[in-house]
């Protein structure tokens, strides 16, 4: 109810100072400002943001908690029959992206929920058995890619892309140039800082056109001039699939040699990690998510750990990823270690959890308010106009209780009475 000026703001993470700023906010609104930091390690970090807000204090820091991978694990999955280098040209350059090479008859299905991203090199079928398996992993937050073969098997592959309404038509020969892209997708955030907006886009000689029913859940990225799609995303679950309507193959288009490949590519993989809530609030039913990393094992049981308070979280289900509730009987914002029960101190997740930010609106009952609130409730709301007065009021509300006290002492009176009489005689 009061705007607040040259406000200092501190931003600390990991115990540093990562940054300040001071800001000017006017009496019942809001602003938003910016801190740019550099983290300077891998693993989870804990943040917070504070201010000095008197007179409503408890508030005064919010806590935020992150982690930061040190490489996104990938898979690479071939096509025996048409392997190529240029993938494996862009890894050798590429630290943050760490990736696994597999044919794709002598694939480990065990350890595809241990990759990030997923992606279908010059593949030209797919399987009942893989086509189920990348659909339960997309669901569960894995991204998939999907650059087809000109040879693909379109029976097996438009059953997989089924779940996604979408499927791929016949080969198409014709030469063309993408027309547009669909810059506002966050895939494409940063690109063009790194490379010109003016730069020469894709060609194509051949491509699988993509087709895709109308749905929130289908985003087109790459668009040819004649309308069709080059490079499509679909959601499900919590992953992500993207479509090209062609492989990595000179003779279907320059796709993998254009300035685009790589940072979208780069871009997919980083959006494959997990976008986990920076914190929680207290007093409101929350769903922590465990690490996908961790497995998915109901029988293991997990605790909380602050400097303060430790406890054990709610396991909620047969759930990918598993979920942790946490009830509205915890009141400490803190940092909590997420452990296993019984392992070793090992932190495999850190939660922060914040006060309910409802309790900080300084808004307040005056007088009237006070006195309608009272006579729907049978209260009665005494006006003190100085300190002075409180001395008297006290005193009157006191000398008002007399009587009840007086009442008592005559009914003990009065009993003792009965009994002397009884018993004298």
């Amino acid at each position: 109810t009061r705007a607040i000026e040259n406000q200092r703001i501190d931003f600390v993470v990991n115990g540093i100072q990562k940054g300040l700023s001071n800001l000017n906010i006017a009496a019942k609104s809001f602003k938003t400002d910016t801190i740019s930091f550099k983290i300077d390690k891998t693993g989870w970090s804990k943040a917070s943001l504070s201010l000095t807000d008197f007179p409503i204090t408890f508030d005064d820091k919010y806590l935020m908690a992150f982690e930061v991978l040190p490489q996104v694990s990938v898979l690479v999955i071939n096509d025996k029959a048409s392997p190529n280098g240029y993938l494996d040209a862009f890894f050798v350059k590429e630290n943050y992206l760490k990736p696994t090479f597999q044919d794709i008859d002598q694939l480990n299905y065990a350890a595809l929920p241990t990759y990030k991203t997923i992606v279908l090199n010059n593949v030209s079928s797919i399987s009942s058995g893989l086509s189920q398996t990348l659909t339960t992993q997309i669901k569960n937050g894995t991204s998939v890619v999907f650059f087809p073969a000109s040879t693909l098997d379109l029976a097996g592959a438009n059953a997989f892309l089924s779940s996604f309404s979408c499927q791929y038509k016949p080969l198409t020969t014709a030469n063309m140039v993408v027309s547009s892209l669909n810059r506002e997708d966050i895939v494409y955030e940063g690109v063009f800082r790194t490379i010109e907006k003016h730069v020469d886009l894709p060609k194509v000689d051949a491509y699988l056109p993509i087709g895709c029913g109308s749905s929130a859940r289908f985003v087109p990225l790459l668009t040819l001039a004649n309308g069709d799609h080059l490079l499509t995303k679909n959601s499900l679950g919590n992953g992500k699939l993207y479509l090209s309507a062609v492989g990595i193959d000179d003779k279907m288009s320059n796709f993998h040699k254009n300035a685009l490949f790589a940072p979208i590519l780069y871009r997919i993989g980083a959006l494959s990690v997990p976008n986990r809530p920076l914190s929680y609030r207290l007093g409101e039913s929350s769903l922590i998510e465990v690490p996908s990393q961790l497995g998915n094992k109901n029988e293991t049981v997990y605790r909380l750990k602050s400097q303060q308070l430790e406890f054990i979280p709610q396991t909620l289900g047969n759930t990918f990823p598993q979920l942790l509730g946490i009830d509205n009987t915890i009141q400490a914002a803190d940092f909590y270690d997420l452990l296993q029960k019984n392992g070793s101190d090992t932190v495999q997740a850190v939660v922060a959890l914040n006060h309910n930010r409802q309790e900080s609106r300084m808004t307040f009952y005056d007088a009237q308010d006070l006195k309608q609130q009272a006579t729907s409730k049978e209260m009665e709301v005494f006006l003190i106009d100085n300190p002075s007065a409180i001395s008297g009021f006290m005193s009157q509300e006191t000398q008002d209780h007399w009587w009840r006290y007086l009442l008592a002492v005559a009914l003990v009176c009065l009993a003792l009475e009965t009994v002397l009489i009884r018993f004298w005689k």
